[in-house]
């Protein structure tokens, strides 16, 4: 059977639903998200629902401290922010060694370990009855945080260069939006008393769908990555036979960089993911906090605030695919300069988004922020293919570190409430800006 010829919003639509196979590489061409009958269909889904779900343990005390956890364990404001980032330093830690991992096993078992091992300090959350309890809980259970890195890897092992940016995007950017989710269930399920006990579960059940239906590699088992493809491939049940010329151009040899340009396009990601991230990660924390602190009253208390901040997490589903789906667009013209320049731009639109949330602080929100983010995973890719996830967990990590950073601004400066926003703003807009400076090559 011939191959059908793809142009348009038909050929659009029909790479929603079927994935078309470069030959070189075995890669996908599409994102087939509306499909479950094929290998990257599945290991598309289960990417971003592994690290969605990670955040229904990973953020579960954020909504709930303003108020019931602040109330029970007797915390100062300042042991609320020190817990805030002790979980982000696990995080930190966890992203680093998970990348190694990742290229020695694999992103689909290093996601279903990380989920099992951070399922059992989660079991224990409801043990906590001190400041330090409270410390030793969510630095363990910050290890969910990897995830990140699965996420990611996984989706830069099965989707081609062409829509890598967009599959990246799509899967961090529903993976982010538990973020959101996790404010709304988790004031529920407190409502219920049952905030203790749904996660465990959902990460173990995730797991074992991760382990039973994902595959490692188009190739097969992980250690048959380096296998070239020296065919068309079969139809299966699996893999739907389409073929895809348009990236036929892709040879193994096209990953393969110098050290100084992957040592740049690192630096892009990383120093963005400073100053992107880090914000998304302080304000994701910190957020319910905020507005329960200001806005209290008898009309506003603890629910409403995490309905509210939840918000914020929930522009993910559609502001970070943007940005890898412009990403990927700008790339097809101007190349690797194309997707920097848009990260800058994007990066600087979101530090003076943050800078008059910080001045005029309200109900505002800046989906921008997270669109930039969305425009660096679409970067992450081309830093160094043959160690993906040693370079995605760099990128990760260094979000986190900066997450750290914008903790601690939060932290020793509560107040005004609009002080750590401001700040934040003009570092991201000063950091973004630095990075005009620093060439990268073309592809």
């Amino acid at each position: 059977m011939p191959a059908p010829t793809l142009s348009g919003i038909g050929g659009a639509l029909y790479g929603l639903r079927h994935p078309v196979i470069n030959p070189t590489n075995r890669k996908c061409s599409t994102v087939p998200v509306f499909s479950l009958n094929n290998q990257y269909s599945r290991n598309f889904h289960l990417s971003w629902l592994g690290f969605f779900v990670a955040f229904l343990s990973w953020f579960a005390f954020s909504p709930l401290i303003p108020d019931v956890i602040k109330t029970d364990l007797n915390l100062t404001s300042g042991e609320v922010g020190n817990s805030n980032i002790v979980s982000l330093c696990a995080t930190l830690i966890v992203r680093l060694i998970s990348g190694p991992l990742v290229d020695r096993y694999g992103p689909r078992k290093v996601m279903a370990g990380l989920l099992i091992i951070g399922a059992i300090p989660s079991g224990l959350a409801g043990t906590v009855s001190t400041a330090n309890g409270l410390y030793i809980v969510r630095f363990f259970i910050g290890i969910l945080g990897g995830t990140f890195v699965s996420c990611q890897a996984w989706n830069t092992v099965f989707f081609d260069k062409n829509v890598v940016g967009t599959a990246n995007a799509l899967g961090g950017g529903w993976g982010n939006a538990g973020g959101g989710f996790t404010f709304i269930i988790m004031i529920a399920l407190f409502n219920q008393l049952l905030a203790d006990v749904v996660p465990v579960p959902i990460l173990l059940s995730v797991a074992a769908a991760t382990l039973m239906f994902g595959t490692d590699h188009p190739t097969g088992k992980w250690s048959d990555r380096h296998k070239a493809v020296a065919a068309a491939l079969p139809a299966s049940d699996d893999q739907t036979s389409v073929i895809s010329n348009k990236n036929k151009k892709t040879k193994s040899g096209d990953d393969i960089e110098t050290g100084d340009e992957k040592d740049v396009k690192v630096t892009i990601t990383a120093i963005n993911m400073v100053s992107g991230l880090d914000a998304a990660l302080a304000i994701d924390a910190n957020l319910a906090n905020v507005l329960y602190t200001l806005l209290k009253s008898p009309t506003f208390g603890q629910t409403k605030a995490g309905y509210v901040a939840g918000i914020y997490g929930l522009l993910n589903v559609f502001s970070r695919p943007l940005g890898g789906y412009f990403g990927d667009l700008i790339y097809i013209r101007f190349g690797v300069p194309g997707k920097k320049y848009l990260t800058i731009a994007c990066g600087v639109a979101q530090g003076f988004l943050s800078l008059g949330l910080g001045l005029y602080i309200d109900n505002h929100s800046h989906p921008s922020l997270t669109v930039a983010n969305g425009v660096n995973f679409s970067l992450v890719p081309h830093c160094n293919p043959n160690s993906n996830g040693f370079m995605t967990g760099i990128v990760g990590a260094m979000g986190n570190l900066g997450g750290i950073f914008f903790a601690i601004i939060f932290r020793f400066e509560p107040s005004p409430a609009g002080k750590a926003f401001w700040i934040s703003g003009v570092i991201a807009v000063g950091v973004n800006l630095l990075l005009c400076i620093i060439s990268v090559p073309q592809f």
